[in-house]
Order: C-alpha cells, then structure tokens, then sequence
C-alpha cells in the first residue's frame, strides 16, 4: 500500500492540488453524536453535519475545492478516512434546521450550505484508512498539495469492530429504551431499578408495553453484537427477589449476557435471547438493499474494564456529574465556534482539534458502569496548544 494519502490520490486520479482534507471532530456534541459516531451510525445526520459550515469568506475560501477528502477523530485521537466528497456550494441555509450533533437549531442564514456527492474512488479505503495529521489538530481544514500526510491501515489500538449501537445511542434513548454496555469478556452489566422504573413509567404514559433492553459490547469481530431484549422477556426476570439490598443499602439487577443467554445474578432463570441478536436498532437507517449501514471497520476504544465492586458506583457518579457541569458550563455559541492561526493551514471553521472522549451513557446510567471507564470515559480535554485566536460562528 503507498504510504502516503497524495500517492493514493493520484493513483485515483485525483489531483492533490484539487482536494481539501478536512478532520471533523466537536468537542460540544452531544453523547454518541459526535462527528465519528454520526458516521458510523447514522450516515444521513453525518452528511448533513458536514455540508453546513461557518459562513465567514475565510472559511469559505479554504473550502473552495473540487473535492474534500473527509475524516473523522475518533475516540482514540487517531484520524479515519471517510471519504472523498465531490463539493457544490449552495448558499447559505435556507431554513432552520435540527443541529444534528446536539440538541440545537442551525438557523437560517447563519450558515453556509454545500452539496456533497461521494466519490467512487477510493471507496474501498473508507472506513479502513488512518492518516496522520500530524500536531496541529486545530488545522481542520488542509490544502492536500500542501500536506502529504503518511497513512496506515488499521487502527494502531488494533482493529476491532465498533458496536453500531455506539452512534445512535441517543436515538435508543430518545425512543425510551435501555442501552447497556456489557463487559468483553464476563457479558457482566447492571441496571438500576430507579432508571429503569423511570422508563417503565413513560412506556405506561406513552402506551407500550415497556422499554427495550438493549446489550451490546465494543470488543468484538461483529459491529451488530448486540442484543435488543423486549420488556416482555425482562419483566420476567428483574423483579425485586432479584435486587436484593446491598450493604450500602443500594439496589440493583447484576446481569450476565454471554453465548445469547441472559441472566441476572441472584435469580434462577436463564433466558436464550438468541432471537433478538443483531435486530434493528431506533434511529438506524436502512439502505435500499435492506441492509444496515454503518458498519465498516473503525478503532475501538481500550479494552472493557472488569466488573465493579461494592463501593466503586459513588466515585462513578461523581465524575459523570463532573463531566455534566463542565459540557453544562459551555455556551452555546461554542458549538460551532473554531479556531484561527496565523499558520495559512488553518481555517476558521465549525470543528475543533481537541476531542472528548464519549462515555455513551448519561450520568445517572454511570453509577453503574465502572467498567466503562476502561472504555474512554475519563475525558481528554483540549489535547492542542491555546488557540492564537478564536471565531464565534
């Protein structure tokens, strides 16, 4: 394989000196909706993330191309390829619009919007290729003749299948369901009977049955390793015999899930759920050829951590509060602000260099899941150097 992305362009047949590589990566987005995890898990949301951008002629000049050569940062810090877009600008945006990477709104006119059409070449790499941006992170958009960055295939974390449940995690839990990540090796996970009665109560409201129980694990050859239980097979199974009191006075269901078969800790039942592996998830697109999309091989965060012991849920809860009040404290215009420098590499633009890591639970659900810290729940903030200056889009 060349070692280098301009090799790779003009084998293609593209002229370097026609792409611009751009890195998406957003620090203010909402849980599973990050750049990387709109990709994987929701192509539609990804393209609309990407084709609205800062509306400012500095950033509208860098963009100025044939082609963006698009990548995502992943959890890992490291830099996917995800593309090769044929570019039309368009205008600015006509109406208001669902911000898809947070709960927001992208008004009207205050953005400009670009037609993106991907490109057949360099189709097979997608989701396969690594390059290395090198330092200035805060560099999001890059001339590609200017900057023959070196390439790699395969995450240097080793090469793993992500979960597609990972990028639609808030569409699971916007549609009242449970998602659970289990531990890679046990299949050890915990749901907490307050959480759990919240949804029940909102099923009841909303006239279903119940939530769904969704399991699923990162480590693995298979990125549909998961499991969507309905509420008639986990009503049979978490009931109050089967969350005893502990000696801190907490209550709470501890599950295994490994080979299809479901179990919690202190019952007798084990239920084959063999049936509901790989099952369609809320908010997943479907192709035209019936089959899911987002599931080409991505880097996946370090391994699962082991089960919890007594005593480590406060620490938990305590450092997902933390991580509430930080992304809490942000104003709003800072979703989509970026950052400038002197270095003619960089734009002005809606992305920015540092990345948070994405714990994929909210912070009641965190109580539970020690084993997600070994999964990238401690947040690395603001991995680059102070920006020279910053722009408020």
């Amino acid at each position: 394989m060349p070692n280098t992305f301009n090799t790779l362009l003009v084998e293609a047949g593209l002229d370097p000196g026609d792409v611009r590589l751009l890195r998406h990566a957003d620090p203010t987005s909402a849980p599973g909706r990050t750049p990387f995890h709109l990709w994987h898990g929701n192509r539609a949301k990804f393209d609309r993330y990407q084709s609205s951008q800062h509306m400012d002629e500095r950033t509208r000049s860098k963009l100025k191309s044939k082609y963006w050569a698009s990548f995502v940062g992943t959890p890992e810090g490291e830099t996917l390829f995800v593309g090769v877009y044929g570019v039309r600008y368009l205008g600015l945006l006509p109406k208001d619009e669902p911000a898809p990477h947070h709960d927001g709104i992208d008004k009207a006119g205050t953005l400009d919007e670009y037609e993106l059409v991907l490109d057949e070449r360099l189709r097979d790499r997608i989701g396969q290729l690594y390059v290395d941006w090198g330092g200035g992170k805060k560099s999001w958009i890059q001339r590609a003749d200017l900057q023959d960055k070196a390439v790699y295939e395969g995450s240097r974390g080793g090469i793993r299948s992500d979960s597609i449940v990972e990028g639609l995690l808030h569409e699971i839990e916007t549609n009242g369901d449970l998602p659970k990540k289990a531990n890679a090796e046990s299949g050890w996970f915990a749901v907490v009977p307050r959480k759990w009665q919240d949804l029940m109560d909102r099923a009841a409201r909303e006239g279903r049955d119940g939530p769904n129980l969704i399991v699923y694990r990162t480590t693995t050859n298979d990125p549909r390793d998961h499991h969507v239980i309905p509420f008639m097979v986990t009503r049979e199974l978490l009931t109050d015999a089967t969350a005893p009191i502990r000696a801190d006075g907490s209550r709470r269901w501890e599950m295994t899930l490994k080979a299809d078969q479901l179990r919690v800790t202190h019952g007798e039942r084990v239920v084959d759920v063999s049936g509901y592996r790989g099952a369609t998830l809320p908010g997943e697109v479907v192709g035209a050829a019936g089959e899911e999309l987002g599931e080409e091989l991505v880097a996946e965060r370090a391994e699962d951590g082991s089960q919890p012991v007594d005593g480590d849920d406060l620490a938990v809860e305590v450092l997902g509060a933390v991580l509430d009040v930080f992304v809490g404290e942000l104003p709003a215009e800072v979703a989509r602000r970026a950052v400038s420098e002197l270095d003619d590499r960089l734009a002005v633009g809606r992305d920015f260099g540092a990345v948070l890591a994405d714990a994929g639970a909210d912070a009641e659900d965190l109580e539970v899941d020690v084993d997600a810290i070994g999964d990238g729940l401690l947040v690395r903030v603001l991995e680059d150097d102070v920006a020279v200056e910053e722009g408020v889009r």
